[in-house]
């Protein structure tokens, strides 16, 4: 092969191990009917002071999904232990199922930011992108401290493979153009370029 042609073939397989970079690098929820999610945090990060005079104690859960047509699932969460009842349980239709992040929040609960955090499927397929908890606790009488955190699920193990298949075609691909035979007069094929990359 080229010089030429190799370079162009390792640009077509560089922008294809760039995408799948990108699809693997950040994870989702999926769920199917019976289908669990649990999420437990022992703490959260502070974020802010917030200037709110007399305010009430609280938390919140923020949800971000793919796909809202035909699915359900149901949401929970908890104070300490899944054993206990749930202080919000509800489904996602319940709460009018047609958008594509939804916020719901409780009084009192995650005070101490610990907590567990609950997604179980109902019907379709869920994709949940990702979720935020937030837990609002009285600073003094005329602010209140925002503590949050956003959860992005790791990249699934088949993306994983995905990604190491493909590295591993493009480097035997960019590597065969050292095999052709040489002559005095025959180009000589660059070396293979090695790719690399990191999963944020």
């Amino acid at each position: 092969m080229k010089p030429k042609q190799l370079d162009v073939v390792g640009l077509a397989l560089a922008a294809l191990f760039a995408s799948i970079i990108c699809a693997c690098s950040q994870g989702s929820i999926t769920l199917n009917p019976g289908d669990t999610f649990t999420y437990e945090f022992n703490t959260l990060p502070f974020v802010e002071s917030v200037g709110v005079a007399h305010g009430n104690p609280g938390c919140g859960l923020t949800v971000f999904l793919q796909n809202v047509s035909g699915v359900d699932f149901r949401f929970e969460t908890f104070e300490d232990s899944l054993t206990e009842t749930p202080f919000i349980s509800n489904t996602f239709q319940n709460i009018g199922g047609g958008t594509s992040a939804f916020w719901y929040g409780a009084a009192s609960h995650w005070q101490d930011l610990q907590g567990i955090v609950r997604f179980t499927g109902l019907s379709g397929t869920v994709v949940i992108d990702h979720f935020q908890i937030d837990a609002y606790v009285p600073h003094d009488a005329s602010s209140m401290d925002l503590f949050s955190t956003v959860v992005v699920p790791e990249p699934s193990l088949s993306a994983l493979s995905v990604l190491a298949v493909t590295t591993l075609c493009a480097w035997r691909r960019l590597g065969s153009g050292k095999r052709s035979p040489r002559s005095h007069n025959a180009e000589r094929s660059p070396r293979p370029v090695a790719l690399s990359a990191r999963i944020v």
